[in-house]
C-alpha cells in the first residue's frame, strides 16, 4: 500500500489553497459593480500586494526550513519549492521611521571613516578652520563637456572617461544601506555659479539605477529632480526658476522620498518640486554627490527612514 506524504499534503493543499483563493477573487472582481476607493491611490495598492507577496514568500521560507528539520516532506518537492520561493527574493527590512542611515557633519576632520566616503573622480576634502567647514570641492569655470546619466553613476565605480578632463567633474559616495521611502536633509555653501551640483541616491552594484537631484545656479530651471536607469535619464520635477544660493549663507535642502514614491524637494523650509515615481523598488545602496564645476562646502547630510 503506498503511504501518503502528510508534510507534503500539507504544503501543496496550502498552495492548492491559495490558487484557488486567487481564482475567487478575480471571479468576484469580474462580477462587482464597486471601484477602488479614491482615498487610496494605485501606488498605495501596489506596495500593499508587495508587502503581502513579500510576508507570503518569508512564511514559505520558514515553512520550508521547519519541513526540513522535521524530515516531514519529500526533498524533490522541497528543492521545488525553494526553487519558486527564490524567484521572489524578499528585500530585506532596513528599519523603521526615523532610523538614521547616513549622517555625517565632518566634525571629525576626514571623510574617511565613520562612515566611508570614497573619491571616484576629481578631488575633495574636509574644511575644519573658518566659516566653511564641511567637505568640500572647488572646481573652475565648468567646460563645454557635458556630464551624462551614465558618467555620473560610472563616477561611484571610480571609471574615469578617457576624453574626458580630469577636472570635468569631482565625485564622492558612501555605500551605505538607505530605504526605498527616506528624508534626506542636507546643510551647504556654494560660492560661484560655474557648475552643477549632483547629489541623490544609487541602486545595484554596478549603480545601474537611482534618483538625483541637480541644482543648476544661475540658471531659469534651478532644480531638477531625475531617474536614472541604464543609461536612460528621466526629468521627473523641477523648479523652473532661478535660484540664487551663492550669498554667503549656509542653505538646507530637505528631499523626501514617501512609501507611495511621492518625493518633496524643499529649500530652507520652502516646497519647491513635487513629483511622484515608482520605477525604482527595494532598497538603495548609497550616496553620491557630484560636483560639475562649482565650489561647494557640504556642511551636514543626514538620510533617514520615512
Amino acid at each position: 500500500m503506498k503511504r501518503s506524504n502528510p508534510g507534503r499534503a500539507s504544503v501543496a493543499a496550502m498552495l492548492i489553497g491559495l490558487g484557488a483563493s486567487s481564482v475567487t477573487g478575480a471571479a468576484l472582481a469580474q462580477e462587482t459593480t464597486y471601484q477602488p476607493w479614491s482615498g487610496t491611490t494605485q501606488a498605495q495598492a501596489n506596495q500593499t500586494s508587495d508587502q503581502k507577496l513579500q510576508s507570503l514568500v518569508t512564511d514559505l521560507n520558514a515553512l520550508i526550513k521547519k519541513a526540513e528539520t522535521a524530515n516531514a516532506a519529500d526533498p524533490n518537492f522541497l528543492a521545488d519549492l525553494k526553487k519558486l520561493a527564490a524567484k521572489y527574493p524578499v528585500t530585506p527590512s532596513l528599519g523603521g521611521p526615523g532610523t538614521v542611515f547616513l549622517y555625517d557633519n565632518f566634525a571629525d576632520g576626514n571623510y574617511t571613516a565613520n562612515p566611508v566616503w570614497k573619491v571616484s573622480a576629481g578631488t575633495w576634502e574636509v574644511d575644519t578652520k573658518g566659516t566653511m567647514i564641511g567637505l568640500s570641492s572647488k572646481l573652475g569655470a565648468s567646460t563645454s563637456t557635458k556630464v551624462t546619466g551614465n558618467d555620473v553613476l560610472k563616477a561611484i565605480l571610480g571609471v574615469q572617461e578617457q576624453q574626458a578632463p580630469q577636472s570635468t567633474y569631482a565625485s564622492i559616495y558612501t555605500a551605505v544601506p538607505i530605504a526605498n521611502s527616506f528624508r534626506m536633509t542636507m546643510k551647504l555653501v556654494s560660492v560661484n555659479k560655474n557648475g552643477p551640483l549632483n547629489i541623490g541616491p544609487y541602486q545595484g552594484a554596478s549603480a545601474s539605477s537611482g534618483y538625483r537631484l541637480v541644482y543648476h545656479p544661475g540658471k531659469d530651471t534651478g532644480l531638477v529632480l531625475q531617474r536614472i536607469v541604464g543609461n536612460q535619464v528621466t526629468q521627473i520635477g523641477a523648479y523652473n526658476d532661478p535660484l540664487n544660493l551663492e550669498d554667503g549663507k549656509t542653505h538646507e535642502l530637505m528631499w523626501q522620498r514617501e512609501p507611495t514614491g511621492k518625493m518633496r524637494v524643499y529649500l530652507d523650509n520652502q516646497q519647491l518640486i513635487i513629483a511622484t515615481d515608482t520605477q525604482i523598488t527595494g532598497n538603495l545602496d548609497g550616496w553620491l554627490n557630484v560636483n560639475q564645476g562649482g565650489a561647494y562646502w557640504i556642511r551636514e547630510i543626514k538620510v533617514v527612514g520615512l
